[in-house]
């Protein structure tokens, strides 16, 4: 079998291009597939996208070596979105004029929106790895290897309840950011159903020139008593919270979404925030077989490190997927691997099983809760529970 050669082509902000191989060293024989990456490689979202980034090159590299799909190679176009909706739109403008037949991406369920509005006049399919609005289930071409933010709220409200036994919880939402929205509805949907009572709902708005005032609605929560803070936003606001509350004398468990995923909210809390649970995708000691055998291959390429983020099993989730969707279409052009993403059933990721058919294009899937404890060997977040579609709906 001939070793095929798979080029990345990277096309960054300032609208550099870097072209590298992937996967061997033998002369490229056939015309290469080709497979767009939109990912934050820079912004405050750039923890992610490394991630994404890495774990697309792998899962390529992997079937390069294997000799590609029906002995073409694939080639990978990675582009930066610069963790910015407006630059997503144009990023993705930039990677279609390439030829792809697929787009992977992105984490950011904003930024992922705009891929979707660029490529949807060319009917390019695009497969997110960490997108969770339930508002991209409107897109005819976006897919997804995760959950919603329908399903990890009422899976954190769940555990706060039942595991946790938490009564008094108090809400602390970004409104400007859907996402967090999202997630504190169906947090206090499924809470209250259970029978726990919200007793403060406060907000801030992220994104401005100078930090939010989260000393006036901390206060006002310490004033119930609270026994749970669930904090919707991302980790960029989580960690300074948690740092406020603390000094504040809030006691309250910290609770939060998928959005926590970085070690910087570690730092940016001063570690206040160690103790806190969030809903995950998968951790790096979870039982799931198919994340410890991905855990130990990334061990393997990474000097013996996990993953910094989530975003690279998901990102090998989602490359993997659009390569199987590939290999199952009747032909090589972006309708017919819609047509097989549509049709997906029982495939196993990584992060859990996914099937599309029927799901609006993204999968009913386990929901991971960890816990998170000081940083040792780059691991911080320990497996707390897995919950099915069954346990949280």
């Amino acid at each position: 079998m001939v070793c095929m050669v798979g080029m990345v082509r990277w096309f960054l902000g300032s609208g550099a291009l870097v072209v590298a191989s992937i996967g061997g060293s033998s002369p490229q024989l056939a015309e290469p597939i080709k497979i767009a990456c939109l990912a934050s490689i820079t912004g405050e979202n750039k923890p992610w996208g490394l991630d994404q980034v890495e774990a697309c090159k792998m899962a390529v590299s992997e079937v390069n070596k294997s000799g590609g799909i029906n002995g073409r190679p694939i080639e990978l176009i990675v582009v930066d979105t610069a963790s910015r909706p407006d630059q997503a739109f144009l990023s993705t403008q930039k990677a279609i004029e390439t030829g792809p037949i697929a787009i992977v991406g992105e984490v950011s369920s904003g930024n992922t929106m705009q891929i979707g509005k660029a490529a949807l006049e060319k009917d390019i399919p695009i497969v997110a790895c960490g997108a969770t609005s339930p508002n991209l289930t409107d897109f005819a071409n976006i897919f997804s290897v995760c959950y919603t933010d329908d399903d990890q709220g009422p899976t954190m409200a769940k555990f706060a309840f039942d595991n946790l036994k938490l009564r008094r919880v108090a809400t602390l939402t970004d409104d400007a950011l859907p996402y967090s929205q999202q997630l504190t509805a169906g947090f206090t949907r499924k809470y209250a159903k259970l029978g726990g009572q919200i007793v403060s709902k406060q907000t801030y708005e992220s994104g401005g020139r100078d930090e939010p005032d989260y000393s006036r609605v901390l206060k006002g929560i310490k004033k119930q008593n609270v026994d749970g803070l669930y904090l919707s936003g991302y980790f960029t606001e989580a960690g300074p919270i948690a740092k406020r509350a603390r000094a504040l004398g809030i006691k309250a468990v910290f609770l939060g979404g998928d959005g926590w995923d970085s070690d910087f909210i570690l730092t940016s809390s001063a570690n206040k925030i160690l103790g806190g649970y969030f809903t995950n995708h998968c951790s790096v000691d979870d039982p799931l077989p198919e994340s410890r055998s991905f855990i130990k291959k990334w061990r393997g390429a990474h000097g013996g490190k996990p993953p910094a983020t989530i975003a690279a099993a998901l990102g090998y989730d989602a490359m993997n997927l659009t390569l199987d969707a590939i290999k199952r279409s009747d032909t090589i052009e972006p309708k017919a691997v819609s047509s097989a993403l549509e049709k997906t059933i029982g495939f196993h990721g990584v992060t859990g099983d996914i099937s599309l058919i029927g799901r609006k294009h993204f999968p009913a899937k386990r929901v991971v809760v960890v816990k998170i404890t000081s940083k040792k060997q780059g691991h911080w977040q320990d497996f707390a529970a897995a919950f099915l579609p069954g346990d949280y709906r």
